[in-house]
């Protein structure tokens, strides 16, 4: 039984949610040390945001939103590493598999995913440009090619813009959803193999 499809049974989730959420670890380990620390979660991120794509207000508040979900959700369920918290892939998976069920958690959810979209939303008008979520895709290192897929899926009213609404829809359909090819999979850009 690999390893996936154990963690998949222990937290009662299917294989392929285990590997979205090994696609999304694997994106915010920016140094590729099999951890994901503050460093990776936020300081790289901002630095990349701040060069890449937000104007300074965005950028300090969502800084602020970053720093505030990593102390409430993320830093209580890290390991100790060389003085440093940090996030192992196990630990990461149990602190999102009960978004699956808990409209609570769905709900924080919600409001993390406020402050990316008012982070990308840079011309203020409330909608997501495709051009928009180019730049929010290299502030994660993902390709900015990739965004065009990524972007008509969410658009699901096919207005050419993506509102807040189907922000928050394509997210929570990417932490929620354990369908392969759910409409939202890609939500972080191609999933790279994490078998």
């Amino acid at each position: 039984m690999s390893r996936n499809s154990q963690l998949a049974e222990k937290l009662k989730v299917s294989v392929h949610w285990v590997r979205k959420m090994c696609h999304f670890f694997n994106l915010l380990d920016v140094d590729r040390d099999g951890f994901i620390s503050h460093g990776d979660y936020v300081e790289t991120v901002m630095e990349r945001a701040r060069t890449v794509m937000m104007k300074p207000t965005h950028a300090d508040n969502f800084e602020k939103k970053l720093n505030q979900v990593w102390d409430k959700y993320w830093k209580p369920g890290g390991v100790l590493v060389n003085e440093e918290v940090k996030i192992t892939f196990d630990g990461f998976c149990d602190m999102h598999a009960p978004v699956i069920c808990s409209e609570e958690i769905q709900g924080h959810y919600k409001a993390t995913f406020d402050a990316y979209f008012d982070g990308i939303d840079q011309n203020e008008n409330n909608e997501i440009s495709l051009g928009e979520l180019a730049k929010f895709f290299v502030t994660y290192a993902i390709p900015a090619y990739q965004a065009k897929r990524t972007f008509d899926e969410m658009d699901t009213n096919q207005d050419g813009l993506i509102n807040r609404k189907e922000w928050l829809q394509a997210f929570l359909d990417y932490f929620i959803s354990q369908e392969p090819k759910s409409t939202c999979d890609r939500f972080w850009g191609a999933m790279i193999n994490c078998d």
